[in-house]
């Protein structure tokens, strides 16, 4: 919508200008500065839109983060690792993790601590949490 605005109120300049002037040139340059507006906000469109697409991490998100505070903030939390956190639509954003606790915790309520503490300090609504005890249980992984 903007573009169509900057649009009619470049023709209504340019028309003023050659009225006034007779200066032609004026049209088509003010119709180039029209053009780079739209490019620009078109492809500011497309890059987020790839960024979603492509599953890219919030770029207002320090993932590195995460771990660290879910081991200061959530009781029985020992270790936190394979975090991933990417877009799925622009105001809802998706985080898996491996989190390591202590033997004699309870992983449900791990879990739902976790899951909490995402959603409160990170505003991570949907996290998908697989709690170790020990050796991770990916190949060659540690805890």
């Amino acid at each position: 919508m903007l573009g169509d605005l900057f649009g009619s109120v470049a023709a209504l300049i340019a028309g003023g200008v050659i009225l006034l002037t007779g200066w032609t040139p004026i049209d088509p340059l003010l119709s180039l500065v029209v053009a780079a507006i739209i490019v620009r906000s078109g492809w500011q469109v497309v890059a987020e839109a790839g960024h979603i697409l492509l599953e890219g991490a919030p770029g207002e998100l320090d993932t590195r983060a995460i771990g660290p505070d879910l081991i200061a903030n959530v009781k029985g939390v020992e270790g936190v690792h394979h975090v991933h956190v990417w877009s799925i639509t622009q105001s809802r954003r998706m985080v898996t993790l491996h989190a390591c606790i202590g033997e004699k915790q309870n992983s449900d309520k791990a879990v739902r601590n976790i899951k909490v503490r995402l959603k409160e300090r990170f505003g991570l609504d949907h996290a998908t949490v697989e709690i170790e005890r020990g050796e991770c249980a990916d190949v060659g992984d540690k805890a």
